[in-house]
């Protein structure tokens, strides 16, 4: 059995099709299509991730060698981030990270905190209620006693405030940046290897 045959076998094995097994590898589809067929040289970079990222033993990848499993006791993040439940694409994104220079993630982290802080803020904004000196204080004037104008501002303050909490209601919260196309720093290119056909 050949390295790309034991790729192919080793991904029907996790039930992945092309696109989840690369999605969890960051590479393309085509890249492994590539790498599944006979004959196709398996960069050693591709090779360590597999196995980074899977758990295997490298020398049972490159060769056979049995055991297929890395029996070793060292720490593997990616099988940390598998057991506790997180998605390929969630995967993809933590290797991603790290595969950064330190310079880049240290810019990568600084963005996505100040993102999440500038939610957090605008979402406590809008949580807050409206300074007392905006309200006007409908309990000590009776309509009666009030002029024309004071009862169309505070028609208008009741307005703003039903709909502020109708909004605050309806309104979903999502944080700026994600699922988005905003711009923001790379978190880093897939890679990818030369295009093939696509196999189940």
């Amino acid at each position: 059995m050949t390295i790309n045959e034991r790729i192919k076998m080793f991904r029907k094995s996790k039930k992945l099709s092309q696109k989840q097994f690369a999605l969890s590898l960051g590479v393309t589809q085509s890249g492994v299509s590539y790498m599944e067929q006979d004959g196709s040289t398996v960069s050693d970079a591709s090779i360590k991730t597999i196995c980074s990222v899977y758990g295997l033993n490298e020398e049972w990848l490159r060769s056979g060698t049995e055991p297929m499993v890395d029996q070793s006791d060292t720490f593997s993040l990616d099988q940390y981030l598998q057991e506790k439940g997180c998605s390929a694409l969630e995967i993809s994104v933590v290797k991603s990270y790290f595969q950064l220079d330190s310079k880049t993630r240290q810019a990568v982290f600084d963005f996505f905190r100040s993102r999440l802080d500038a939610a957090k803020e605008r979402l406590a904004a809008e949580m807050a209620p409206p300074p007392e000196a905006a309200m006007l204080p409908l309990e000590l004037k009776s309509p009666v006693d009030m002029t024309d104008e004071e009862i169309d501002r505070t028609a208008e303050q009741i307005r703003q405030e039903m709909r502020r909490e109708k909004a605050a209601v309806e309104k979903p919260q999502v944080f700026p940046g994600f699922g988005t196309n905003s711009s923001g720093p790379p978190i880093g290119g897939s890679g990818g290897g030369a295009s093939g056909s696509a196999t189940g």
